[in-house]
C-alpha cells in the first residue's frame, strides 16, 4: 500500500509527464484525437490514439476524428482536458487517502496549477519554435500573433515554422509588423537559426500520405510504408529523395476525418 506521501509524489510526477506530454503535441501539431481517461498512460507516453492526425492548415479548432462531433478533443482543447483526465485521476486515489484533509488539499492544489504549469511549457516549446530560447510571458503576443496569421492566411502549421528558417523574409512581405517584432525579439539570440530547426520537424506523418500508405497496403503493394517509415526516422533533416512527403496536401488528397483504425 503506498503511503499518503507517495500518493501525492505519483500524482505530481503523472501530471509533470502529461503535460509536457501534451504541450509537446501542441507543438508539432500532433491530435490525438480520443483523449478518454483510458487512454491517457501514466507513464506519459502517447497510446491508443487510433483517430489520430497531425496539422495541414493552422486551426486551433481543428478536429479531425469521426466520434468527436462535439469538437471535445480538438487541437487546442488538448490542454483542457489533460486536466480534467488528471483530476479524474485524483478522484480515483481518494478512497486511499480516505479524509486526509491535507492530502486533499494538496491534491486539488496540483490539479489547479495545471493550466498555468501547461502555459508556462506551451510558452518554452513555441519560443523556440520561433528562435527564442528562454520565452517570457512578454513573448505570447509574439507567438500568438504568429499561429494567427497563420490562420488567418490558412497556411499550414510545419512548412510555415520551417519557411521562418528557410526563408524569414516572407513573413516580412505578408506581416511587416510582425517580422520586425520577431526581428528585433531575436536579434540578442545567439542563434536562432540553430534553435529554431532543433525543434521544428521538416517532415511529419502527414494524413493523406498515412492514408496512401494504408489503401497501397490494402492493395499488397507495402513500398509507400516502408519508405515513409523510413523517411520518419529522421523528421529534422532535409532530404531531397522525400521531398514529396514534405508537402501539404492537395484539396483532392486532404484528409478531414481519421477513423479509430487510422
Amino acid at each position: 500500500m503506498m503511503t499518503q506521501n507517495q500518493l501525492q509524489i505519483f500524482l505530481s510526477r503523472v501530471i509533470n509527464a502529461q503535460c509536457d506530454l501534451v504541450t509537446n503535441w501542441l507543438s508539432i501539431g500532433f491530435i490525438h484525437g480520443v483523449m478518454n481517461t483510458d487512454n491517457c498512460s501514466i507513464a506519459g507516453e502517447t497510446i491508443d490514439y487510433g483517430p489520430c492526425a497531425f496539422l495541414d492548415k493552422y486551426s486551433a479548432s481543428k478536429v479531425f476524428s469521426s466520434i468527436d462531433t462535439h469538437g471535445r478533443y480538438a487541437y487546442s482543447a488538448q490542454a483542457d482536458v489533460i486536466v480534467w483526465n488528471m483530476a479524474q485521476l485524483a478522484n480515483a486515489l481518494l478512497p486511499i487517502v480516505k479524509n486526509n484533509n491535507e492530502v486533499l488539499n494538496e491534491f486539488n492544489e496540483l490539479i489547479q496549477k495545471m493550466p498555468s504549469q501547461i502555459r508556462s511549457l506551451w510558452l518554452k516549446k513555441f519560443g523556440k519554435k520561433i528562435g527564442i530560447t528562454k520565452s517570457t510571458s512578454e513573448d505570447l503576443k509574439l507567438i500568438s500573433g504568429f499561429l494567427n496569421g497563420l490562420a488567418s492566411r490558412n497556411e499550414d502549421f510545419t512548412i510555415s515554422f520551417r519557411k521562418l528558417i528557410e526563408e524569414p523574409e516572407y513573413f516580412k512581405s505578408v506581416d511587416a509588423d510582425w517580422y520586425n517584432a520577431w526581428e528585433s525579439r531575436t536579434s540578442d539570440e545567439p542563434d536562432p537559426f540553430s534553435v529554431m530547426a532543433s525543434v521544428n520537424p521538416n517532415l511529419i506523418p502527414r494524413n493523406h500520405q498515412i492514408e496512401f500508405a494504408i489503401s497501397s497496403a490494402l492493395n499488397s503493394n507495402f513500398e509507400p510504408f516502408h519508405r515513409l517509415n523510413v523517411a520518419l526516422k529522421l523528421p529534422y533533416e532535409k532530404n531531397s529523395k522525400f521531398s514529396d512527403l514534405e508537402l501539404s496536401p492537395t484539396d483532392k488528397e486532404e484528409v478531414v476525418k481519421t477513423f479509430c483504425g487510422t
